[in-house]
């Protein structure tokens, strides 16, 4: 049997015995985005990685997340004036605040070293403190 969209919602509701009042499509397209993402974690296939590139702006913490973003397998900051190259180690959002917990009033930007999630379209990074 060929499987397509309309076939796995119907065959979603049918299995939790539940009717499309509460498994709207709308929430069966969260859930069908979850697994997907949870494959393309697991299975790790070249065919499915792209590199894209945002812009860090000094000063400012928040860096956009490309378009299209699934999976983050690494963030690499280049330093557009040495080309020097720096990867940034992923952390939760609750360490960044304990660790760098005011970074607006800081005078001493250095290289950021963490980035974490913020939301859907930002990450937010942190650099060494001096």
């Amino acid at each position: 049997m060929t499987m397509n969209l309309s076939t796995l919602r119907t065959n979603i509701r049918n299995y939790s015995e539940t009717d499309s009042n509460v498994l709207t499509d709308t929430v069966l397209n969260v859930i069908i985005k979850n697994v997907e993402n949870r494959i393309f974690r697991s299975v790790d296939s070249d065919d499915t990685k792209f590199y894209a590139t945002s812009d860090l702006t000094p000063g400012n913490r928040y860096v956009t997340v490309p378009n299209d973003t699934r999976i983050i397998r690494y963030v690499q900051l280049t330093n557009p004036t040495t080309s020097d190259q720096f990867f940034l180690e992923q952390v939760d959002s609750s360490f960044l605040a304990e660790y760098f917990p005011d970074p607006d009033n800081s005078s001493d930007y250095d290289t950021p070293k963490y980035y974490a999630n913020w939301d859907s379209d930002n990450w937010v990074v942190a650099q060494l403190q001096m």
